[in-house]
């Protein structure tokens, strides 16, 4: 229909052959008096309770008030979110939109340069099976969410003794705290291989030697509070003249189930349970050692069995600035001038990268999925309050994903049938 007769909210959508809008506002406007009897009703029933037998955790007084407060912001903060999937040629994309209020608790403020961050991929060594460049700072908005974070943290310590719970706890409170270490102009690669990952990162920062010292304090803590992590300081290298600081990291694999795995009767739970998880799951890919340097306003970490990639990125922190990596300029410029971050690789490697699916393959899937690549890019974007997100995939590797996750359901076939029936059907 013409659109003079469509509704405002319908006139500018995303381009695609599916697209939505929700207007946040309008629909917060409506649902908001629920939301806020929701939280009153479960204050009523906190205070009605006998204060030596608490039903449900969550019905903490202290822990309402603040889940209210978090509620609060979200609500005065969200504005518009978008959804929208389209084809152009042979690239599907799939676009997300979140857009806030000018100066409301979930507005970012002012933003670290992308270029910047872009300029950094000259640091980095070629290869790379996910390459990205970032320039993002978060942390107004994560300041939103940590005060319910740290609360529902007190729960989460389980059947901790007193000593080690008091070591996690400082542990996760410098860990919550050190969100702005990640808010520099940074450019990172991330390589799988069967068993692990290497990972080669490089930040611009005000203070190279500071931030070093801080990621120090992180390993130590997580160290010290003894969930099974050991990261072991090493002696002091260097570099192309440039002091290079080293780290162990060994696992206690059976304490480790004990705090973070165990379904039945965890030691943690909660936002401890989560947080260990997230940065036991990361340090459990990467090579059994990890290397940090400054160098002028870089910091440089690599994660890498080979030592040629350090070098070569605190050889070339040393020089002038350089070319941008093509294969990320180019998405870059794709995004467009309010670009703030973006990434290309290979989806498989990203589905490595975050979860343990990966793990859980033997050596005839995981051929399998190498031999369906599949291409992917994502960029980030910010004006003013709003942000998009778009990944970008070309049709023909949807349709070798496709025939990958169908080659894996036959093995899986056939090793049923040869479970059944005693033969040898081919399965691997």
């Amino acid at each position: 229909q013409p659109a003079a007769s469509l509704p405002a909210l319908a006139r500018d959508l995303a381009p695609g052959f599916m697209s939505c809008r929700v207007d946040l506002d309008t629909l917060l406007e409506t649902l908001r008096p629920l939301v806020d009897m929701g939280v009153a009703a479960m204050a009523a029933r906190s205070a009605a309770q006998d204060s030596s037998y608490t039903a449900d955790p969550a019905t903490d007084h202290e822990e309402i008030a603040t889940l209210q407060e978090m509620m609060n912001a979200i609500m005065d903060s969200a504005r518009r979110f978008d959804l929208a999937m389209s084809v152009e040629g042979e690239e599907l994309n799939l676009h997300t939109g979140f857009a806030v209020h000018p100066g409301s608790p979930l507005d970012p403020g002012p933003q670290p340069s992308f270029e910047d961050a872009l300029q950094l991929t000259r640091l980095l060594p070629p290869g790379g099976d996910i390459i990205q460049a970032m320039a993002l700072d978060q942390t107004r908005q994560f300041e939103v969410f940590k005060p319910y974070y740290l609360l529902s943290l007190e729960q989460g310590l389980g059947e901790m003794e007193a000593a080690q719970a008091e070591a996690y706890r400082a542990w996760l409170e410098t860990y919550l705290s050190s969100i702005d270490l990640f808010a520099r102009p940074l450019a990172a690669t991330v390589a799988m291989s069967d068993e692990s990952m290497s990972s080669n990162l490089v930040m611009q920062s005000p203070d190279p030697a500071g931030d070093l010292e801080r990621f120090a304090g992180l390993f130590a803590g997580l160290s010290e509070a003894d969930i099974g992590l050991e990261i072991r300081k090493m002696p002091t290298g260097k570099v192309s003249g440039v002091e290079v600081h080293s780290w162990s990291i060994d696992y206690d694999a059976e304490k480790l189930a004990g705090f973070t795995t165990d379904p039945v009767n965890p030691t943690m739970g909660g936002t401890g349970r989560m947080q260990a998880e997230q940065m036991i799951g990361f340090l459990r890919k990467v090579t059994p050692n990890v290397n940090m340097a400054a160098r002028g306003d870089y910091l440089i970490l690599s994660a890498d069995p080979d030592p040629s990639r350090l070098a070569h990125m605190i050889q070339a922190a040393g020089q002038s600035r350089g070319a941008a990596r093509p294969e990320i300029a180019a998405v870059a410029a794709e995004a467009g001038p309010a670009c703030q971050q973006v990434g290309t690789g290979d989806m498989m490697a990203i589905i490595a990268w975050v979860t343990e699916w990966m793990g859980e393959l033997d050596d005839t899937e995981i051929d399998t999925i190498q031999g369906h690549p599949i291409p992917v890019t994502r960029a980030v974007t910010r004006e003013g309050g709003d942000y998009g997100v778009d990944w970008t995939m070309d049709m023909p590797s949807v349709k070798r994903f496709i025939t990958a996750m169908q080659e894996l359901e036959a093995i899986d076939d056939a090793r049923k049938y040869d479970n059944d029936t005693g033969g040898d059907s081919g399965g691997q």
